[in-house]
């Protein structure tokens, strides 16, 4: 969903794993409500989100739903084609309140990245690597 939001972006692991977080807990970060509610130590998710998402990205890479490429920074995900056609077919009431939150880390993205920069480094220093 967030590749397909960010089109035309090219987001390494660090950065999706950052923005997925941003995406459940958007209210932390000055933004739309949160899709779940925030528990004690919630921010401990943050580092742990790195492994689970790698093994989901290989699994829509696998199925062809998004391009993983090779450039001078490293590894970097994008949406292609068949992301659009997937995420057009989520229709549930969690995807719509998603769907609202994307919009928000769509139009704030230079923000989150800069300001939140140090959170996205503890992700990259994250003992799951």
């Amino acid at each position: 969903m967030i590749l397909n939001c960010l089109e035309g972006k090219k987001l390494d692991l660090d950065e999706l794993a950052f923005l997925d977080f941003v995406l459940i807990y958007s209210e932390e970060f000055e933004g739309p409500r949160n899709l779940h509610p925030v528990v004690p130590n919630y921010l401990a998710e943050l580092p742990h989100k790195r492994s689970t998402l790698h093994e989901s990205l290989d699994l829509f890479i696998s199925r062809g739903l998004i391009n993983k490429l090779y450039d001078s920074d490293g590894i970097v995900y994008e949406a292609n084609d068949l992301t659009h056609e997937f995420v057009s077919c989520l229709k549930s009431n969690y995807y719509k309140l998603a769907w609202k939150n994307l919009i928000w880390i769509e139009d704030n993205l230079y923000n989150l990245k800069f300001k939140y920069r140090s959170n996205i480094n503890l992700v990259r220093l994250s003992d799951d690597y």
